[in-house]
Formats: C-alpha cells, structure tokens, sequence
C-alpha cells in the first residue's frame, strides 16, 4: 500500500468504505427527498426522521450509475466531468500543472508527483457545491479560494495544529483540507467540499456579524452533515456525557483554539458543530423556511444590522432568536438514543422513502 494514503485513488477508497460496515436496512437518508429550497417546511415527519435519520445526499456520487451533471448547455461539470477515473478529461477552463490544478476560482495543491486524477474529485465537488450555494442560499463565494491537501494525516495536523475530527483548517482564502484521498476513505469528501465552501462565502461575506453557531450550523446544515454528526454523538452518549448544550457555550468552542488535549478537543468541537446544526435545522424547517435564512444572510451581506434584520424576518431580535433554538429546549429531532447509521451504502435495492 501506498506510504502516502492521502494520493490513492478518492473514489476506489470511497466505495470499499461505503460497502463496508454495517448491514443494508430498509431505512437511508439518501431515501428523504432532496431539499426544494420553495418547501413546504417542515420536509418530514417524526416518523420519517426517525426511520431514514436526517437527509444525506452526499454519497451518491460514489454510487454505481452516476454520471456527471450537465449545464444547460449540455457541457458537463463536477465530478466525473474532470477525469474518468485515473484519465485526465479536456476541459478548456482547468489547468493542470505539477501539483496544482485550478479550475474557475479554485485552485488546488497537492504532491507534485501525484497524478492529477488522485486530487481533482474534490474541486469537481466544490464546483458543484458552489451551484447548490446559489440555488439553496443565492449567496456566491467569492473570487478565489486556494486549498491544500498535503501528503498525509501526519502533515495535515503538523500543518494546522489540528486533529482529524476537524476535516479542514480555513483562513481567509486558504484552506488546508484533510488529505484529499482521506476524506474520501472517511466518506466524507462531498461533505467538506459543501461545508467548506459555505462556511467560506459566509465568513466573507458576512464575515463577524452574525454568532459563529449561525455561520457553522448553516455550513454543516447545508453539507448535509446531520447524519454523521449524529454517529459522533454515540461516544458521548454511552459515557453518560453530556450532549446539548447552550448556544452561548457552542460559540465560545467555536471562537476558542483547539484544547491541548485531544480527547477533550474532539468531544468538544463535535458537541458544538452537532448543537449548531441542531439551531440551524429547526430554525430552517420551523421558522421560516431556507427563503427566510436566505433573506437573512443576503440582508447582513448589503449592510443590514443582524439585529434589525431578524426582527424584520423572524419578528424577533438576534439574542432572542438565538434564545428560541436553545437546543436544550427545542431537543433532538432523532432523540437522544444512541444510534448508528451508514449513509455512505446505498440503500438496499428497491427501497423507497415509505419504507
């Protein structure tokens, strides 16, 4: 096997996860219907939530029968529009020198004697990321995002500082992701392709007006990351710990470094991003819908106080907003059972949302 995990081949890696694990059962998140950013809201049941856990569409692209999306002039985009499996595909606007690729505002560096094919699904998927941005959001990312995907986990965290429960380490407009080849072996790789390029347009474009559970659960919210961060919370869980929390306690572990111990720093930043998306989820699908969120974001973007926008929106100023989806009180839409599901295998075989 190769010494450097992060160059195998991203979606070799991410089939052998998917297909490994648990055993198929009727119930899947990919099985709920995508998000229709026009609602109606709230998009399902009790029941339903509780049969498929909450929507995850991000791993269908790794599925047998998937192929590039096309514009609408039949040009193809995204994943598998870049290469066909290890073969480089023309495109007139992706460059591809040794150890870098760059496509429209992205770029991408990676190990110089990598084949480009190894790396390039990510930057299909943020392109594609960033056209659900402007259908979800109506917001666009900015002009130019360069990432880095270095070797190994090893250089990952002596780059950052950052353990492997943190998938990427943003600074303006450079992010150090997770080995590319890694993200995908963790079934995680459209995930923080969707989750980087939110939190990223919304960090420039809104930048420290709006609190940090906003900005983190709409990015996580977006990328679909329920699921998983759900499977995160089992640990905790089954040591008694504590799982929810205040808003006022997930900001500040959102503003705060990473804790010098790792055990503490992971159960603490995994607690916070759950309890963000927690907000952002029933703040979506009870208060208003992805058309109000989205008036939200836009509104602050042109210069609106955060304050007097929500008023406007949710007939509410931000403290009080913020004190409404104290996930404490508005609880956990799959309850507080352990659970464990595998979004990344396919649902079994003629499996419907009914069931």
């Amino acid at each position: 096997m190769s010494r450097h995990p992060s160059l195998l081949l991203p979606v070799l890696l991410y089939a052998a996860a998917a297909l490994a694990g648990e055993p198929a059962v009727p119930g899947h998140p990919a099985l709920l219907p995508e998000l229709d950013p026009d609602g109606p809201f709230p998009r399902f049941s009790a029941e339903e939530l509780a049969a498929h856990g909450f929507p995850d569409h991000q791993h269908r692209y790794f599925w047998p029968g998937y192929a590039a999306p096309r514009d609408a002039d039949g040009r193809e985009y995204g994943l598998g529009s870049l290469c066909s499996g290890i073969v480089s595909k023309e495109r007139p606007d992706l460059t591809v020198e040794p150890g870098l690729l760059r496509l429209g505002r992205y770029e991408l560096a990676y190990k110089a004697d990598a084949a480009p094919c190894y790396v390039a699904p990510f930057l299909g998927l943020c392109e594609m990321a960033e056209r659900d941005l402007a259908r979800v959001l109506q917001l666009t990312p900015p002009e130019r995002l360069r990432i880095v995907s270095p070797d190994d986990t090893e250089a990952y965290t002596a780059r950052t500082g950052l353990g492997m429960w943190r998938m990427y380490d943003l600074e303006g407009d450079t992010c150090v992701v997770q080995p590319v080849g890694i993200l995908a072996r963790r079934t995680l790789i459209g995930h923080a392709a969707w989750d980087m390029i939110a939190r990223w347009t919304l960090e420039r474009e809104v930048g420290g007006r709006l609190p940090l559970w906003l900005r983190d659960g709409t990015a996580s919210w977006f990328a679909e990351m329920g699921v998983h961060l759900v499977n995160y919370t089992a640990q905790m869980r089954l040591a008694g710990m504590p799982v929810l929390q205040s808003p006022a306690e997930t900001d500040a572990v959102l503003a705060a470094p990473p804790l010098a111990d790792d055990e503490a720093d992971r159960f603490a930043f995994r607690r916070a991003r759950y309890n963000a998306f927690l907000m952002v989820w029933h703040l979506v699908e009870h208060r208003g819908g992805v058309a109000t969120l989205s008036a939200l974001l836009q509104s602050v973007r042109d210069g609106a106080d955060p304050d007097s926008a929500c008023r406007s929106l949710y007939g509410e100023g931000l403290a009080d907003l913020t004190a409404s989806l104290d996930p404490r009180e508005i609880g956990e839409p799959l309850g507080d059972a352990v659970q464990q599901r595998n979004p990344a295998q396919p649902p079994p075989a003629g499996a419907t949302h009914g069931e």
